[in-house]
């Protein structure tokens, strides 16, 4: 009776008693962290490989983008 109690209690304050509703947002928000990570990577690494030249183009100092691509992933 007492694991009927506690169930119904957690059901009453919003929670879940599937695991999988507990951990699918959890991991749908680190698989999205991942995605915005590699994005962040390839954007860096590719700004790496302009010339100078394109870098005017752009608008953007050749320093600025040294720093920029220099960042690891994960710093915004």
């Amino acid at each position: 009776m007492k694991t009927a109690n506690i169930t119904l209690q957690n059901q009453c304050a919003g929670y879940s008693t599937e695991p999988a509703a507990y951990l699918e947002p959890k991991l749908a928000a680190a698989m999205q962290l991942l995605a915005t990570w590699r994005q962040r990577a390839r954007s860096r690494s590719a700004l790496s490989l302009l010339s100078p030249r394109m870098l005017e183009d752009a608008g953007i100092e050749p320093g600025e983008a040294l720093r920029e691509s220099s960042k690891p992933f994960w710093k915004v």
